[in-house]
């Protein structure tokens, strides 16, 4: 009698995704036990990167095109358009070398699971050129932050304008050498990943923690400052009769927004997704903002 799916017997005390694999040594004779589930961590891992590169490309592809149509002639000259186009442009890139090494060799089940990574080709310079690229991606972002800040407050007195200089080149040092212990970091383990072990990963991870910690305090600096300044302005114009919804309004609604969904992205990284490149997020989403506002700002200039 032939069995068919729906008669055949079933153990219920078997869990088949539990089950031993054998994966033999590039020797060809000893073998290495891996459990199944190595399977679906990596596929997770996977399609979460794809899923979160992918959207770094659509949206930077699409603003950078905005942005070259869109801008007029002597605002492309400033240097805050040119900290958000290289911002951009650094962020498409690494997002394109992240997927290729995300079908790449360095992700191979085969090498990852046994932890042999001889002879692949290109697949640690274009880890290594991701990682220098994502933190010069965050250097624009810090830098278009800072000079947007300065533009804003430029009208307090000069004793506050020094004060705010100090502490906004303070918050953007201390950001970016945090960035830049965890690019070093994960070059240093792209390099020696042979020799990897727990206590190097458990560091990688602390300081992944503190960097993601700084970006998100430097955003929410940044952006509070941003729109208190805009928001008394805001409330002075409206004291004296001056209720038109105009570019300063839309400069403060975009400035509210680059407070408070990086934010939501950063506890979401933090609390539920602590591994994860969900991070990456948040200064992209920074990127994106910034140079969106100053388009709808002028586009209703204009409109005036």
């Amino acid at each position: 009698m032939l069995l068919t799916m729906d008669t055949t017997p079933t153990n219920t005390s078997f869990d088949p995704y539990n089950q031993v694999l054998t994966l033999v040594n590039p020797d060809g004779v000893t073998g290495t036990d891996v459990s199944i589930a190595t399977i679906f961590m990596l596929q997770q891992a996977l399609l979460e990167m794809a899923s979160v590169y992918g959207v770094h490309v659509g949206v930077t592809t699409v603003l950078i095109l905005l942005l070259a149509l869109l801008t007029k002639a002597d605002k492309r000259r400033s240097v805050v358009f040119a900290l958000n186009m290289a911002a951009l442009v650094a962020f498409w890139i690494r997002a394109i070398l992240m997927l290729v090494n995300a079908g790449g060799p360095l992700l191979n089940y085969y090498n990852w699971c046994l932890g042999i990574y001889d002879n692949l080709g290109n697949a640690f310079n274009i880890s290594i050129a991701a990682e220098i690229i994502g933190w010069l991606s965050l250097a624009a972002v810090e830098l278009s932050l800072l000079f947007q800040v300065r533009i804003v407050c430029c009208t307090l007195r000069q004793r506050y304008r020094f004060f705010l200089a100090v502490g906004s080149a303070v918050v953007v040092l201390v950001t970016m050498a945090a960035r830049f212990a965890l690019a070093v970091l994960n070059i240093v383990w792209t390099m020696t990943v042979n020799g990897a072990s727990e206590e190097k990963v458990a560091k990688l991870n602390k300081v992944q923690f503190g960097s993601t910690v700084c970006t998100l305090c430097s955003i929410l600096i940044f952006s509070m400052a941003f729109c208190a300044k805009l928001g008394h302005a805001i409330y002075q114009r409206r004291k004296i009769g001056m209720k038109q919804f105009g570019p300063m309004q839309i400069i403060f609604v975009m400035g509210c927004q680059t407070l408070l969904i990086p934010g939501l992205f950063g506890v979401i990284s933090f609390f539920y997704l602590r591994n994860s490149q969900v991070y990456t997020i948040m200064p992209l989403l920074v990127a994106v903002f910034l140079p969106l506002s100053a388009i709808w700002a002028s586009t209703n200039t204009a409109k005036n």
